[in-house]
């Protein structure tokens, strides 16, 4: 019955929340750097304020530059949330430059459940992984998700304890949330445990660690937008795409999909859209309906 209460108040939330008409702005002032943590504080701040989101659909936080207009907006906001771990790095300068009476979370300093040393060469059975960094795509994982919803809703009571209330129960109703996607996406991803793919980028470790998937390396071995590989990489994954019988290549919509496109034509592989960063996600449910869609995906390249 609680299960069920704690849906229903959240599909109300989600529709007053969708309403420019209804929902509460007056609360904190919260600006955060990507969508899959946005969406993740959005759902802990329903019914009080909407956070302020820097990088938009289709853009790379590799590549991304800040406005003035948005580097004044940090300085004006009550907490300010950003990854770190290499995918924003846009932001340090402007942390660096943020008034004292503005609160940071930085992400991957979290007490996370899982955190993963990047990999780092583009083919994984010949890969190091680099000690001391931090794979900063933590989000795929649900607990860490649970542990970023948890921390970032007693950062915001602590602030803003008129509002104190409403994100202790926002944070409950996405953890049974939470509870119930991670069951959803175990028994969608079991029957996918030994199907070999090539993702474009390396995004996805956590997702893989968490539901037994096995990508084989990635094409791109830098994170600008717009790299190009090195010739001799990609003529060793195609070799070991064609070793393993690799499904398809997962493409991902902040690079360039030329560069996709190209492997996958040389490997003779299907291009299969995949996005960590939820590029095509907005509202309340976004975190919900990213996580979801990632199966679907999986199963096209299954085909």
């Amino acid at each position: 019955m609680m299960k069920y209460a704690l849906t229903t108040i959240w599909m109300i939330t989600a529709a007053v929340l969708g309403n420019p008409a209804i929902a509460q702005v007056d609360g904190p002032r919260v600006v955060v750097s990507v969508q899959p943590i946005h969406a993740l504080v959005s759902g802990i701040m329903a019914r009080v304020a909407i956070p302020d989101l820097l990088v938009r659909r289709g853009v790379s936080p590799y590549d991304f530059r800040l406005r003035a207009s948005q580097r004044r907006m940090l300085a004006e906001a009550d907490l300010v949330i950003w990854v770190g771990g290499g995918l924003d790095d846009f932001m340090i300068e402007a942390i660096a430059e943020l008034p004292p009476t503005v609160r940071v979370i930085k992400i991957i300093d979290l007490d996370l459940p899982v955190k993963l040393p990047p990999r780092t060469t583009g083919l994984w059975r010949k890969d190091t992984p680099a000690a001391g960094r931090i794979d900063p795509h933590v989000w795929l994982d649900i607990e860490n998700a649970r542990a970023i919803a948890v921390a970032v809703a007693r950062a915001l009571a602590r602030y803003d304890r008129l509002n104190k209330i409403r994100y202790g129960r926002n944070r409950e109703i996405m953890g049974s949330r939470l509870g119930g996607l991670h069951r959803q996406l175990r028994l969608a991803l079991d029957r996918f445990g030994d199907l070999p793919f090539v993702v474009q980028h390396d995004a996805f470790q956590y997702l893989e660690r968490r539901y037994g998937l096995e990508s084989i390396g990635a094409v791109m071995t830098g994170t600008s937008a717009e790299a190009v590989p090195p010739a001799d990489h990609i003529e060793e994954l195609v070799e070991e795409a064609e070793a393993v019988a690799a499904g398809c290549v997962m493409a991902q919509s902040e690079f360039d999909p030329a560069i996709a496109d190209a492997f996958a034509a040389t490997a003779g592989l299907d291009v299969i859209p995949m996005d960590p960063l939820f590029a095509d996600a907005t509202g309340l449910d976004a975190y919900f309906s990213m996580m979801r869609a990632l199966p679907k995906a999986v199963a096209a390249c299954a085909r």
